[in-house]
């Protein structure tokens, strides 16, 4: 992570072109790369990712001069906008077909492609299963390799409760992943039984 200098805060609050292309290099990777870890449509991934720096660059000001690093309070952003965007798709019930990976690189081997996005489906939804909190939690840990401090930072939390919402998240998806195996093998039995 780039540490932000006071003069960087300056030039951002004063929103300088420079310093907004910069705060966007150094970090729409992985604030797309956390969005669409918790969504199956990579536009509106990138729709939200946009959403992201322009309330950035609108908020900038109210930025404290102590600000160490910009990742977390992008990533709050973020995650702050999933919510929202997770509480109206509720109502809308939106269905969006995406090209698949065979579409995008005819030199995979199918079979593997579909084995792969099998599993991907199957985490993903696992953990929508978990409570919102639970699942960036997960998702800053271990998708996006943030530290504790900085998933801390992201999600307004310390890091000691970080460390027990992660224990708890953790344990929680490894019991939806065993219910979810269990419910298919009996499913799976069932079906060869007759």
């Amino acid at each position: 992570m780039t540490a932000v200098t006071p003069v960087r805060l300056a030039a951002l609050r004063a929103r300088a072109p420079d310093a907004i292309a910069d705060i966007y290099r150094s970090h729409r990777e992985s604030v797309y790369n956390f969005l669409r870890s918790h969504l199956r449509d990579h536009t509106t991934a990138e729709d939200l990712t946009s959403e992201t720096f322009l309330r950035a660059i609108r908020g900038a000001r109210q930025l404290r001069d102590g600000t160490d690093y910009l990742g977390p309070w992008l990533i709050r952003i973020a995650r702050n906008l999933l919510f929202d965007h997770v509480k109206s798709a509720r109502s809308r019930f939106e269905t969006v077909s995406e090209p698949t990976d065979v579409d995008v690189r005819p030199d995979l081997d199918p079979v593997q492609v579909t084995i792969h996005k099998t599993e991907r489906e199957s985490l993903l939804a696992a953990l929508d299963e978990l409570n919102p909190d639970q699942c960036s939690c997960l998702a800053l840990r271990f998708l996006h390799d943030h530290t504790v401090s900085e998933t801390a930072a992201a999600m307004d939390r310390t890091s000691a409760a970080v460390r027990s919402l992660q224990y708890r998240a953790s344990r929680n998806l490894a019991e939806i992943i065993a219910a979810r195996r269990n419910e298919q093998c009996a499913h799976a039995n069932g079906r060869y039984d007759r």
